[in-house]
C-alpha cells in the first residue's frame, strides 16, 4: 500500500472514531499519522505530496480532539502547531483546516472574537479556493471534493456567528445591525449550499434563524416584522430536521428569544416560552443546567411574569437536583 493511501485510511478512522465521541481512540490515530510524515518523508515526496499538508491536517484534528475533551493546552498548542505548518502547505485544504479549528479555540477556549473572526475569515477564503481547484490531484489527496465542500459550507456558518459574536460586542447600533445583516448573508450561503445537496441541516437554519432574531432588535419599525418572518421560517425549518430533544429545546428557545425581541409581551411571545419549558422533560440534567447557566433563563422567565418565574425555577431545579 502506498504510504499516502495508508495515512488516508489512518485519518478516516480517526474521523469517525471522533465522530462517534472515542476521541483518545482518535488521538492515537493523528498521533500515528505524524509518526508516519516524519518517519516516510521522502516517500511521501515521490507521491506527489507535501509532509507539511499532512502535519497541518494532523494537528488540526488533534486540537479539534482536545478541544471536544475541554482541554485548552493542548488544543491551542495542536492548532498553534497547526498553523505553523499551514503555512508552509502546499494545499488550500490543509491551509483552511487549520485555521477553521484554529478559530474554534479562540472562540469557544480563549473567547478572543476578533481572532477567532479572523481565522475563519481566512478558513473560508482557502475553502473557496481549494473548491476552485478541482483538477489539482494534491488537494484530492487531502480532502475528497466532498469534504472540501462540506467544509466550504461549514465556515460559511461559522464566519456567520463570529460575526454575531463581535455585533454583541459593538455598542453603537448602525455597527451592530451591519455586523448582523453581513452575518445572515454567510447563514443564507450555507442553508442554500447544503439544500443544493439535499442536505437537512438542522444547525444551518438554526444559525440563520437565531441570527435573524437578533437583527430585529436593530431593525427599522417597518422591517421588524419582516425580519421575524424570516426568523419563524428558518426556525421552524431548523425544528423540522432536529433530531435530538437538545436541539428541539435549542431551537425553540431560539424561537421565543425572536418573539421577545420582537414583542417581549405578545401572545406569540409566551406561547413560545411556554413550549420551550415544554422541552424540559426530554432533556438531561446537563442540558438544563446549561440553559439555565447560559440563556439566563431566569431573566426571560421574569420578564414574562411571576407564574413563569415560578414555574421555570421549579423545574430546573426538580431536573438538576435529581
Amino acid at each position: 500500500m502506498k504510504i499516502l493511501d495508508q495515512i488516508k485510511e489512518v485519518r478516516s478512522e480517526g474521523l469517525a472514531l471522533a465522530s462517534a465521541g472515542n476521541f483518545e481512540g482518535a488521538i492515537e490515530k493523528y498521533d500515528q499519522i505524524i509518526k508516519l510524515a516524519d518517519e516516510k518523508e521522502d516517500q511521501i515526496s515521490k507521491e506527489g505530496m507535501r509532509v507539511e499538508d499532512i502535519l497541518a491536517i494532523a494537528y488540526s484534528e488533534l486540537g479539534y480532539c482536545y478541544r471536544q475533551q475541554d482541554e485548552g493546552n493542548s488544543a491551542i498548542d495542536q492548532v498553534t502547531t497547526a498553523i505553523g505548518y499551514s503555512g508552509h502547505a502546499l494545499t488550500f485544504s490543509a491551509r483552511g483546516r487549520a485555521h477553521e479549528e484554529a478559530g474554534l479555540v479562540e472562540r469557544l477556549m480563549e473567547y478572543n472574537h476578533i481572532d477567532a473572526t479572523e481565522h475563519t475569515r481566512e478558513a473560508l477564503r482557502m475553502y473557496e479556493r481549494a473548491m476552485d481547484e478541482e483538477n489539482d490531484p494534491t488537494e484530492e489527496l487531502v480532502m475528497d471534493r466532498e469534504e472540501r465542500q462540506s467544509k466550504l459550507f461549514r465556515a460559511y456558518g461559522l464566519f456567520a456567528v463570529n460575526l454575531r459574536d463581535l455585533a454583541r460586542q459593538e455598542a453603537g447600533e448602525g455597527p451592530r445591525r451591519s455586523l448582523l445583516e453581513e452575518a445572515v448573508l454567510y447563514a443564507e450561503k450555507e442553508t442554500k449550499g447544503r439544500d443544493e445537496l439535499g442536505e437537512t441541516n438542522s444547525n444551518a437554519y438554526h444559525v440563520l434563524g437565531a441570527i435573524q432574531g437578533e437583527l430585529i432588535l436593530t431593525s427599522i419599525e417597518s422591517g421588524k416584522k419582516f425580519t421575524l418572518k424570516a426568523a419563524r421560517l428558518s426556525l421552524t425549518k431548523a425544528k423540522e430536521y432536529a433530531k435530538t430533544p437538545r436541539e428541539i429545546a435549542n431551537i425553540k428557545h431560539a424561537i421565543f428569544a425572536a418573539e421577545r425581541n420582537h414583542n417581549p409581551m405578545s401572545l406569540e411571545s409566551v406561547a413560545a416560552y411556554r413550549s420551550f419549558l415544554d422541552t424540559f422533560g426530554d432533556l438531561s440534567s446537563a442540558d438544563v443546567r446549561e440553559f439555565k447557566d447560559e440563556q439566563k433563563l431566569y431573566e426571560d422567565a421574569k420578564k414574562l411574569g411571576g407564574p413563569y418565574l415560578e414555574e421555570t425555577t421549579a423545574l430546573v431545579e426538580a431536573k438538576i437536583n435529581k
